[in-house]
């Protein structure tokens, strides 16, 4: 756990160097996905949080980014803090990465145990925002893949009430460009 910790603190600090982290060691992410159902609930936020830092701009990240252009000048001496931010351009990268490695099978328990069947709300939307930045990064045959996985998963929303919201969330937003 602590060595997870100790990544999890690189990853979210310095988003940009545990890119290129998983860039490099490409079946770390894949990994963490495959395990992150498998564990207890002690060690799964973490995992969650280091896959959400390689593939999910969030509201700090998004302001590191905003922030990165005032800085560049002061800090043209300074590459490492320019190499510490998230590249939503490595995200591609890193979900073919996932898309290649990762079965059908397991991203469906991965979505079903996170975004239907845990009780925390939070973790469902944390969830939610990786599934979508799989689905964003994700070429077309494998969005529509991902689609039907989802309406696989439909039948079952009965069973989960409110903490389907999330699912039914995703579900809308991969739907929107066949309704247009």
């Amino acid at each position: 756990m602590e060595h997870l910790k100790a990544c999890l603190d690189i990853a979210l600090f310095r988003t940009g160097n545990w890119q290129r982290f998983c860039l490099h060691t490409d079946d770390i992410l894949p990994f963490l996905l495959r395990v992150s159902f498998l564990l207890d609930d002690g060690v799964t936020p973490t995992i969650l949080q280091l896959l959400t830092s390689a593939l999910v701009v969030n509201s700090n990240q998004q302001s590191k980014k905003s922030d990165k252009t005032s800085r560049k000048e002061r800090e043209k001496s300074d590459d490492s803090a320019v190499e510490a931010l998230f590249e939503e351009s490595n995200c591609i990268a890193l979900v073919e990465q996932l898309n290649k490695q990762v079965s059908k099978e397991v991203l469906a328990r991965f979505i079903k145990t996170f975004t239907l069947e845990n009780n925390t709300t939070t973790v469902r939307w944390q969830a939610h925002g990786l599934v979508l930045a799989i689905y964003k990064n994700s070429k077309p045959k494998e969005q529509e893949a991902l689609l039907e996985l989802l309406w696989k998963l439909w039948p079952l929303l009965p069973a989960y009430g409110k903490k389907a919201a999330q699912f039914v969330d995703l579900l809308g937003k991969f739907n929107l460009p066949y309704l247009f």
